[in-house]
């Protein structure tokens, strides 16, 4: 069958074919081959958890025409998961960025009216949001989904927005949940914002 794999810039999409009894790793052995990204420095994600390595296709319900999306990390952590999947459990759900960390260094403080980065994250609906394509945006960050701490403020944008929305302004809510978490709370929180991880 066919799938699709997607890095994280979203500027290459690699169309492998694979047999339902593949591992994972191979697959990741298959993206180095194309990419040059180890295996041991890929997150294979799908249905917003990582993929691991010792499972095989049919482990997950991968069909053809699947896209799996991976996100390149540093050797560093990628040895720290590696550690963490070898040892016996459920399966691994993605860390959030907030457990993640890299080696790569601090960058300044964006302020207002400063051109985003280009970074792609990954909405409640399970699209691909490039931050840095965006013209105006208003971003909240909240610690996590489904609190009531998070869901008031969620609210008070929500009152707050029609003038921002009227300016042409996008809104968008951050946190580290993952896209099925963001998804459902969306739906009673406050529709008036893109929720993204």
């Amino acid at each position: 069958m066919l799938i699709k794999v997607k890095t994280l810039t979203g500027k290459v999409e690699i169309e492998l074919h694979v047999e339902s009894t593949d591992k994972i790793l191979r697959i990741k052995e298959r993206v180095e081959e194309k990419e040059g990204i180890p295996p041991a420095q890929q997150r294979l994600i799908f249905g917003g958890k990582q993929m691991a390595d010792d499972k095989v296709v049919k482990d997950y319900g991968i069909e053809g025409g699947t896209v799996l999306h991976t996100r390149r990390q540093s050797a560093r952590v990628a040895q720290k998961q590696k550690r963490s999947l070898d040892a016996p459990s459920e399966e691994a759900e993605a860390p959030s960025p907030k457990q993640t960390k890299t080696s790569t260094p601090a960058t300044k403080p964006l302020r207002v009216g400063d051109t985003l980065p280009s970074v792609e994250l990954v909405d409640q609906d399970g699209k691909t949001v490039n931050v840095g394509e965006l013209r105006k945006v208003v971003i909240f960050t909240y610690p996590k989904a489904n609190t009531p701490g998070c869901t008031r403020q969620a609210q008070c944008f929500r009152d707050a927005s029609s003038d921002w929305k009227q300016a042409g302004y996008d809104i968008f809510g951050l946190s580290s949940d993952s896209p099925k978490a963001q998804s459902t709370w969306a739906k009673w929180a406050s529709s008036l914002a893109r929720y993204v991880a």
